[in-house]
């Protein structure tokens, strides 16, 4: 069944990008594409089968983190996406500054790379109809799950 990747290849469309042609996060309206986006994502990787990664290490997150990840469901967030795209090497909590570690800084670059790579098949799925078996977009779905 390919409408979960019709529908999800029509969000894409709908994301926002800013004047370098980038993915918008920054501005209200970027986010709540985004965020829609990445619902979608979870949605179709869930019906069509896609590998889901290991999550148990959430059981070890504090109180505040537990709020945001609750279970092992597929929960992406706009703020890990624009960290791995954007390239950040650290982020603030409350005033105080992370340092990201080299581990941390290679699975964004691997978030990065996989990212586009979906972003690239969807927009030939929509623009020039070129649909890529299921196999493969469940394949790649795995793959920006476990990177994720």
């Amino acid at each position: 069944d390919l409408k979960p990747i019709d529908e999800l290849a029509l969000s894409h469309h709908g994301l926002r990008v800013n004047r370098r042609g980038d993915l918008d996060t920054q501005s209200d309206a970027g986010k709540a594409c985004c965020a829609k986006f990445l619902g979608l994502l979870a949605v179709a990787a869930a019906k069509l089968g896609a590998e889901g990664a290991d999550r148990s290490y959430r059981k070890g997150f504090s109180m505040n983190y537990l709020s945001l990840f609750p279970d092992s469901a597929r929960r992406y967030r706009v703020d890990i996406l624009e960290a791995s795209v954007e390239r950040q090497d650290c982020f603030w909590v409350n005033g105080d500054q992370y340092k990201l570690c080299e581990k941390v800084l290679h699975a964004a670059d691997s978030l990065a790379n996989v990212w586009h790579e979906l972003w690239d098949m969807l927009a030939l799925w929509l623009w020039q109809g070129i649909r890529c078996k299921i196999p493969f977009v469940k394949e790649l779905l795995g793959r920006l799950d476990h990177a994720w």
